[in-house]
């Protein structure tokens, strides 16, 4: 059993347990039996034990309390010894310890003992006083007996959360520092001690509080916050200020305060929190710096790729009217070949049938020359023909009228003539009211689309359709040919100058083309365009 002492310098008046009879009763005075009476319920309901000892350790009194210690109901013990009790050997000395001391200094002894029980370990608290102890004799001596096993886990559980406390404070990564009202430094932890050094060179003398921490220029403006928190108008607050770090150096700081106020409502104490911020402001000035840098570049970026656009624009309109111009000159050489041929070349043709056709009549049909004569007259016809086509087919008169069906009704009517093969206009088309170019460009595509097919797909059948029933206006030209193969160019496109051609006529009208080609399988030409 293990005790502790504590030797009380107040003499505290003793608990009698009997009253002197008084000769004089004042009205309402209880009686001696009465007051007797009372106080005995009061020493029965005490949550402690209170026990009544002579000088010789024998009992005399012990309210119900004290059976946890006696181990019976106390009524049945009285005059009997700690021995006669029955207690265990160390609960007896500690008795006659104390005993021993409360006689001997004649004041209040207070030690602790624990006692075994099956569910735990108890702690109690034992005060002893003489309670007549300016007397020579002491007959008695009261003691009281008080529990204090709940305190003491208690008290253990707070040192250990105060250490958890420290712990955590000390490992923080702000500054944590403590002042009381009169200016001493009540706690300053490793990073306060980072910032300023150690507690006691960093003051040389006492402080009103924290205000020398911080840089003079930002003084006052830290002196408001902190005294809206002293003064208790404020629980906490936050404020900006620089302060001196220990190497000389100006820092920007974060200081989070909060007032510690007493029952009287006035503030005790104020914890400081720190944080350095020096880092944490210098990224973001640069990342300014940066996102200013890159604000104009970006402007800069802008206005370069804003002109380049605008030449591209530019050039843009300059090619198209370019290609529009030399579309026009290619439809004017077109018409001057087509004229050319009509009124030049077909009109010679046409004067030398004309002569043979007269020296025919001067020859006998007898003779040997009359049948290479007119094999000769045959030959010119059919050239007067063809060339008279190809002349209709590079100036057709239909374009000029914009009747964009009819020409391509000529086209195949042409076609079917020229090369004795099928090819025949859709009549599902209603009339059109196209422009001259889209007009112009339409047919070519056509045109193009046909000689290709006939050229180098080798169709004997094409199909040219006009469908003009929704936005956009579709021309079809399908053909029965062996197929032009997409990868490998045909030697007589020119390395794919047809088919690049008619894509430039369609984007010059707003629209495109689309081949669906396949060896053995025919060719599909798609032109869409806007009507």
């Amino acid at each position: 059993m293990s005790t502790k002492t504590l030797i009380s310098d107040e003499s505290a008046p003793p608990y009698p347990l009997s009253l002197k009879k008084s000769t004089h009763r004042e009205p309402g005075a209880h009686t001696r039996s009465e007051v007797d009476l009372i106080f005995h319920s009061m020493l029965e309901r005490l949550p402690d034990i209170v026990l009544r000892i002579d000088a010789e350790g024998r009992l005399l009194y012990g309210n119900p309390r004290s059976e946890v210690i006696l181990g019976a109901h106390p009524s049945m013990l009285i005059g009997k010894s700690f021995e006669e009790l029955g207690l265990p050997e160390s609960m007896c000395q500690f008795w006659k310890n104390l005993i021993a001391s409360a006689l001997d200094c004649r004041m209040t002894i207070q030690r602790e003992f624990f006692l075994q029980t099956p569910e735990m370990t108890r702690r109690y608290e034992a005060r002893i006083i003489p309670e007549a102890p300016d007397c020579h004799e002491i007959p008695t001596l009261l003691s009281t007996v008080r529990e204090v096993s709940r305190w003491q886990g208690n008290e253990n559980e707070f040192m250990e959360a105060g250490q958890r406390l420290i712990y955590h404070m000390n490992n923080s990564p702000l500054a944590v520092f403590e002042f009381d009202i009169a200016g001493n430094c009540l706690a300053w932890n490793h990073k306060a001690e980072e910032f300023f050094g150690p507690v006691e060179r960093a003051f040389s003398s006492t402080l009103k509080h924290c205000l020398p921490l911080v840089y003079p220029e930002d003084q006052c403006q830290f002196e408001e916050v902190h005294e809206r928190v002293r003064s208790g108008r404020q629980m906490s607050a936050m404020t900006c200020a620089r302060f001196i770090h220990r190497n000389n150096t100006v820092r920007n700081g974060e200081w989070y305060l909060s007032g510690l106020l007493n029952d009287d409502g006035r503030c005790h104490s104020i914890l400081c929190f720190l944080h350095d911020v020096t880092e944490r402001e210098e990224c973001a000035r640069q990342f300014q710096q940066s996102k200013k840098d890159l604000e104009e570049k970006i402007i800069e970026r802008t206005m370069i790729l804003s002109q380049t656009h605008e030449n591209l624009l530019k050039e843009s309109a300059t090619r198209k009217h370019l290609e529009l111009e030399l579309v026009k000159v290619s439809e004017r050489e077109h018409r001057r070949l087509g004229h050319d041929l009509h009124d030049g070349i077909c009109q010679e043709l046409a004067g030398i049938h004309f002569s043979i056709a007269a020296l025919l009549k001067k020859v006998k049909k007898n003779s040997a020359s009359y049948g290479p004569m007119q094999s000769i007259v045959m030959a010119i016809r059919r050239a007067i023909q063809q060339v008279r086509l190809l002349a209709r087919g590079l100036a057709p008169i239909e374009l000029q009228n914009g009747d964009l069906q009819a020409a391509l009704e000529e086209l195949a009517h042409d076609t079917a003539a020229m090369f004795q093969i099928e090819c025949v206009v859709d009549q599902n088309a209603k009339p059109l009211e196209l422009d001259y170019e889209t007009t112009m460009n339409l047919y070519r595509i056509a045109q193009e689309s046909v000689q290709n097919a006939i050229k180098h797909g080798e169709a004997t059948r094409i199909r040219i359709s006009l469908d003009c029933q929704k936005p956009d206006g579709l021309l079809t030209i399908t053909d029965n040919g062996i197929g032009i193969d997409s990868g490998t160019p045909s030697k007589g496109e020119g390395n794919g100058m047809g088919l690049t051609i008619m894509r430039h006529r369609a984007a010059l009208i707003g629209g495109q083309v689309k081949v669906a080609s396949h060896n053995g399988s025919g060719t599909v030409v798609n032109c869409t365009f806007r009507q």
